[in-house]
């Protein structure tokens, strides 16, 4: 009883550290530019790599390999890929990558900015009154972004313009975006508000110290 116990146990366990399969042959298609002026990056050889975890350990497998054209164009194929997500990066298969969390599924019209920046103009809104004695603090998740501003705070304030470089993109819904998010500390209150950044965009955020 105790063999047949063990045999079971063991099965088990053999079968949870099995990886899931994705059966199929897939296509990703798309354009690599090298910055918002949308200037091609010809010529650049790419892989497209498959992020799983294996016994609670990151596993990174290079599924194609391929260099973009003249137009910035490439076209990735992989079958069979392990239940994930997928990225891509250059040659060196450094993670994160260029783009990251691709689904595993055929994705057409690809658009990926080897380096992207955008830029957030950000006014106040608040109905309380600050003195010079208050100090307002943002910073940025995944930037360089750190503001130290000096009361008093009036509403309809504008603030310096924050410039964000993206280093590494996340795809959603067949767009990529990051998010920028600012934890804003005003008389020892702490506020968090989170702001989703695209690439080559100039937008607007109202940061509310009520």
């Amino acid at each position: 009883m105790k063999k047949i116990l063990s045999i079971i146990i063991l099965s088990i366990t053999l079968f949870s550290c099995k990886k899931k399969v994705i059966e199929g042959t897939y296509t990703i298609k798309g354009h690599i530019y090298n910055d918002c002026s949308k200037t091609p990056l010809k010529n650049y050889l790419i892989s497209l790599r498959n992020h799983y975890y294996e016994n609670n350990r990151p596993k990174y497998v290079t599924c194609d390999t391929t260099y973009t054209d003249n137009n910035g164009y490439f076209e990735f194929t992989f079958t069979n890929p392990t239940s994930g997500l997928l990225y891509i990066t250059g040659s060196n298969g450094i993670y994160p990558g260029f783009i990251n969390d691709l689904p595993i599924a055929n994705i057409d019209s690809l658009k990926i900015m080897f380096e992207a920046r955008s830029s957030l103009n950000a006014t106040l809104s608040t109905n309380e009154s600050y003195s010079s004695k208050d100090t307002l603090y943002i910073t940025g998740s995944g930037s360089s972004i750190n503001t130290k501003i000096v009361g008093p705070f009036k509403s309809g304030q504008i603030l310096p313009t924050f410039n964000y470089s993206f280093s590494a993109n996340t795809y959603k819904d067949n767009f990529i975006n990051s998010i920028l998010s600012y934890k804003i500390n005003v008389k020892g209150i702490y506020k968090t508000i989170t702001k989703n950044v695209y690439p080559c965009t100039n937008d607007t955020v109202t940061i509310n110290l009520n």
